[in-house]
């Protein structure tokens, strides 16, 4: 029989690859296994840049004695491998955005959802321990009936380091125009609600800083919806302001984080909201919609809004751009915050939750 401590880990993510919070947190998660026992990760879109860190779903070789972790952060066949793998399974819930966000702008992605929160519900009874990267996604989890969901908090890496000249660059020159510089980093998408950001920025334009600006970084994830959100700034006279950057490299969004002077987020729904940890590890003060996992992820490290209107995000903008001994309290209670969400405090987590699924003995024992 296997010992113990020689039971093979084997995690499952959709893909591995620089800038993604889950893959992140897998590699993480992969260090701490790698000082327990023999471990690999595989990913379902496989490509040069996984090669050296990741394996095909396809090579995905296990037995009884294992444990299979799924990363789940969208629904389709990773799920069905990992249904289907023989093992011990594990969940970690990084969530799946509701679909409804989605009915209004892309119908092919309202029935990805769907499909997902269906094959979701469906590991419930294959699934030994089911972990949610918030408490939020963890309620989630009991939804769809897993039983007692546990809370394995990601992983948000330093984004000291290295910037970008050229970005540096550019945005040093765009500095010389005044105005508080607004920041949102995330993808262009229905429920991330940077439509609401716009709204914000024209109240803030009409009632005392015309020259602020508002940088949206992130990829084009519905443009549908991103088509709209250029014509409602065009429609509010704000379109000069905005700034829509698309994805950008680790490098040059150091260089966004460093230039900022606040980050805003009206986000309705987030099952964690990586980009607000990674503000506050930054320096920059928070002020965010308290929506879904957003209050247990930012707590007491920033302005929290119990709704998303213009005028209210405006104000708490301003009352944080001016005034020094709040702005400085954000920051320094966002850098203590932060802490939770490190390496040191991920792998005690995973020896709470792991230590005994390692050390059990095998199923197929006695």
């Amino acid at each position: 029989m296997t010992s113990p401590r020689g039971r093979r880990v084997h995690q499952l993510v959709a893909r591995c690859e620089p800038g993604d919070a889950v893959s992140a947190h897998a590699l993480a998660m992969r260090d701490w296994f790698a000082t327990q026992t023999e471990t690999t990760v595989h990913v379902e879109r496989h490509d040069d840049r996984t090669v050296a860190i990741a394996r095909p779903i396809e090579e995905l070789d296990c037995d009884d004695d294992a444990l299979v972790v799924l990363h789940a952060s969208v629904g389709g066949p990773l799920l069905d491998s990992f249904a289907a793998a023989p093992g011990r399974k594990v969940l970690v819930f990084h969530n799946f955005t509701p679909a409804h966000f989605f009915a209004e702008w892309d119908p092919p992605t309202t029935r990805v959802l769907e499909h997902s929160w269906a094959q979701l519900r469906l590991l419930a009874p294959l699934v030994e321990v089911a972990c949610g990267v918030s408490a939020f996604n963890g309620g989630l989890l009991a939804g769809a009936g897993f039983s007692d969901p546990q809370v394995l908090p990601l992983v948000v890496e330093s984004v000291d380091g290295t910037r970008d000249p050229e970005t540096d660059d550019q945005l040093t020159r765009d500095r010389v125009r005044g105005g508080a510089r607004w920041l949102y980093v995330g993808r262009i998408s229905p429920n991330k609600a940077q439509h609401e950001l716009v709204r914000a920025l024209a109240v803030a334009h009409a009632h005392g800083d015309a020259d602020a600006r508002l940088w949206l970084v992130g990829s084009d994830f519905t443009p549908s919806y991103t088509a709209a959100l250029r014509h409602l700034s065009a429609e509010l006279g704000v379109t000069d302001a905005i700034d829509v950057t698309g994805p950008v490299s680790a490098t040059a969004l150091r260089s966004y984080y460093a230039a900022a002077d606040v980050f805003v987020s009206c986000s309705e729904h987030e099952g964690f909201g990586v980009p607000l940890v990674e503000a506050m590890v930054a320096g920059v003060p928070v002020v965010a919609r308290a929506a879904a996992a957003v209050p247990e992820t930012v707590g007491d490290a920033g302005v929290l809004l119990d709704r998303s209107e213009p005028h209210t995000t405006a104000l708490a903008v301003d009352a944080v751009l001016g005034d020094a001994v709040l702005r400085d309290e954000l920051v320094r209670r966002g850098r203590v915050r932060a802490a939770a969400f490190s390496r040191a405090a991920l792998h005690r987590r995973l020896t709470e939750l792991f230590g005994p699924l390692l050390d059990a003995p095998s199923p197929l024992a006695g």
